[in-house]
């Protein structure tokens, strides 16, 4: 959860604690009843919803995409620096700059450029095949792990885009709660004013509870009647 949503989820359980220790008055008044049980039922799904949005926020911090890059450009770098050499001996210029590129040019590779690099370095590995083998010991055992090296980081991009969507998913689940939450005690709030004057610790309790609406503003708290003057 972001920080709003937490200061949120935190004023709807001060509301529900204020509704339990006032449960005696609030079922005096059946209609005040009906919306806090409204409300405490909605508050209960909002753990559920909240713990979906840290489960996949978690996921994302240990990225099975950046672990499949890392073994690919291991895999990759020799292949490449086979290709360089070869290309060089052969005096095929445009192979030795298509293959002129350091460990670090790999990593810092952006996402959309990692695969389709890998897959031409592959094509020209399997179409120079017998060379490498002779003379760099890149045989196609090691070119074929290579091309599943590939897929594998190919699905890891797809599960942390799958990954990203349900986090997203799970913000706005969480979001149409909080906003249910809210529309809820804007009944509440109507109900609350049949307690003011007979419970007015209640009432106040309330108001210091109560989230700030979106739009709006606190209800004013309910102020001590004025005491008469003494008479001597």
């Amino acid at each position: 959860m972001n920080k709003r949503q937490e200061s949120a989820k935190d004023s709807f359980g001060s509301v529900e604690k204020v509704m339990d220790q006032n449960a005696a008055v609030t079922a005096e008044i059946p209609g005040l009843n009906q919306a806090v049980t409204q409300f405490k039922t909605d508050f209960s799904g909002i753990d559920e919803a909240a713990g979906k949005v840290d489960m996949e926020s978690t996921k994302g911090k240990t990225s099975p995409k950046h672990d499949a890059e890392e073994v690919l450009v291991t895999m990759e770098y020799p292949i490449v620096c086979a290709l360089r050499s070869l290309s060089r001996k052969n005096g095929d210029k445009e192979l030795f700059t298509i293959m002129d590129l350091s460990e670090s040019d790999l990593v810092r590779q952006k996402d959309a450029e990692v695969t389709v690099f890998a897959k031409e370095v592959l094509g020209f590995a399997k179409a120079n095949a017998g060379d490498l083998a002779a003379s760099y010991n890149i045989k196609d055992e090691a070119l074929t792990a290579f091309q599943n090296q590939i897929d594998v980081y190919d699905k890891a991009g797809q599960t942390q885009g799958a990954g990203f969507a349900n986090r997203e998913s799970g913000h706005e689940s969480l979001k149409a709660l909080i906003g249910k939450l809210n529309d809820d005690l804007v009944e509440v709030d109507d109900m609350m004013e049949l307690v003011r004057h007979d419970h007015p610790d209640f009432y106040n309790a309330y108001c210091d509870a109560r989230p700030v609406k979106l739009l709006g503003v606190r209800h004013k708290k309910q102020q001590p009647s004025p005491q008469p003057p003494q008479t001597k």
